[in-house]
C-alpha cells in the first residue's frame, strides 16, 4: 500500500516536472559535449521540432548580456547583506581589537577579498556560457558568511 502510494505520487510529480528534468538534462549532455571537445548534438524540442546547435562559439567575454533589469536588485540585495554583516562584525570586534587593525586591515581585506570573488565568478559565469551556449545563467554572489560572522 504504502509502495503503491509512495510509486502514483511519484509519477505524479514526475509528469509535472518532466519538461524542467529533459531541460535540465540536455543542458548537462551539452556541457559534457562541450568539454570533451565536441559539437553538442541537436536536441528536439518539446513540440518534436529539432533546434539546431549554436552556429558560432561567441568570445567568453561576449556570452552573456552585461546588464539585465534584476542587476540593480541584486546589486542592492548583497551590498545591503554584506555591509550590515561586515558593521556588525566591526563592531562585536571593536571590543577585543583595535580600530587601527578593524578598520585598516580587515575591513579593507574583507573588500578586496569580495572584489576578486565577485570577479572571479563573473569571469566562471561568461566562460560556462559561452562553452554551453547557454544564455539563462546567473553569476554566484560572493559575500561574507552572516552565519560564520558571529
Amino acid at each position: 500500500s504504502i509502495h503503491v502510494t509512495f510509486s502514483l505520487q511519484w509519477s505524479i510529480l514526475a509528469s509535472h516536472f518532466a519538461p524542467i528534468e529533459r531541460t535540465a538534462m540536455d543542458s548537462i549532455r551539452a556541457m559534457v559535449a562541450t568539454l570533451k571537445g565536441e559539437k553538442p548534438a541537436a536536441q528536439p524540442a518539446a513540440d518534436g521540432a529539432e533546434q539546431a546547435a549554436p552556429l558560432q562559439q561567441v568570445p567568453w567575454y561576449r556570452a552573456l548580456p552585461l546588464f539585465v533589469p534584476g542587476d540593480i536588485d541584486a546589486f542592492a540585495g548583497l551590498f545591503s547583506n554584506n555591509l550590515a554583516t561586515m558593521l556588525a562584525g566591526a563592531q562585536m570586534l571593536s571590543g577585543v581589537l583595535p580600530s587601527e587593525i578593524i578598520f585598516g586591515r580587515i575591513i579593507p581585506g574583507v573588500g578586496l577579498s569580495m572584489l576578486i570573488g565577485c570577479c572571479y565568478y563573473c569571469v566562471h559565469g561568461l566562460v560556462t556560457a559561452s562553452k554551453t551556449g547557454q544564455t539563462k545563467l546567473c553569476c554566484l554572489p560572493f559575500g561574507i558568511n552572516t552565519p560564520g560572522v558571529f
